[in-house]
């Protein structure tokens, strides 16, 4: 498996994105970065992208300019040009030597199944994001609801169905939930793997802190209200794990 790393960001951070973007050409796969020609999340044209990213040519960074859809721009558009395995990342973090390898390194053990180093598991019966609890670096292979993108997670396109796009569109501000929920109702699983992920956050998290809304205002809520399956269970044992 080969998959390739996907990432976004908004006009007034790319250019602070440096340390992340060459964390992640030090992973040794393509790099596609997907950048909002308008961010309608913040009312800024991506005016200076292709001046800040010019050094990257010939690294294995691939830019493309797209119509915004949030931090989900960096899936959806990765699964409309055909990639088929996909590893996400975000703009604010380094990621650490073997970061990627130990995300295909699982993946290619447990086949049908999104894995990734960080995740929350929701109680029965709950669809309050605040009452999740966080599962990282688990002794063994740990299923989990929602997957915390931050940390990086390895997804297959087959795993997607047609409606994620509308999904996305509905709850622009969020990924994590909106790809979970996605995945929940079409029966995925997402594995949580024993290793832990080294990240260091950079100083582009300080600029246009996106997450607020959904950490601080009742985001993260209300997209679980909107998405979260009713009939969603405790997370089970998978059969076959590794």
């Amino acid at each position: 498996m080969t998959p390739i790393i996907s990432m976004t960001t908004i006009p007034s951070r790319v250019g602070k994105i440096a340390p992340a973007l060459e964390s992640l050409v030090a992973q040794g796969l393509q790099v596609h970065v997907y950048l909002p020609e308008y961010c309608a999340r913040t009312g800024e044209y991506m005016h200076e992208a292709w001046h800040v990213l010019a050094k990257y040519a010939g690294t294995g960074v691939h830019v493309r300019m797209v119509p915004d859809v949030g931090p989900a721009t960096k899936l959806l558009y990765a699964l409309a040009e055909g990639h088929d395995a996909i590893i996400t990342a975000d703009d604010d973090v380094c990621y650490g030597d073997g970061w990627a390898q130990g995300l295909i390194e699982a993946a290619e053990q447990n086949p049908g199944s999104v894995v990734c180093y960080r995740g929350r598991v929701v109680p029965k019966g709950s669809k309050r994001y605040k009452e999740s609890r966080i599962i990282e670096a688990p002794k063994k292979l740990t299923p989990c609801h929602i997957v915390t993108g931050v940390h990086g997670a390895l997804y297959r396109s087959s795993f997607f169905g047609d409606s994620l796009r509308r999904e996305c569109y509905e709850t622009p501000m969020n990924d994590d939930i909106v790809f979970s929920a996605h995945l929940e109702r079409r029966g995925i699983p997402r594995l949580v793997i024993p290793q832990r992920c080294t990240i260091h956050r950079t100083d582009c998290q300080k600029v246009d802190r996106l997450g607020d809304p959904n950490n601080g205002h009742g985001g993260n809520d209300y997209v679980m209200y909107r998405w979260w399956p009713d009939n969603c269970g405790a997370v089970k044992s998978i059969k076959g794990m590794k």
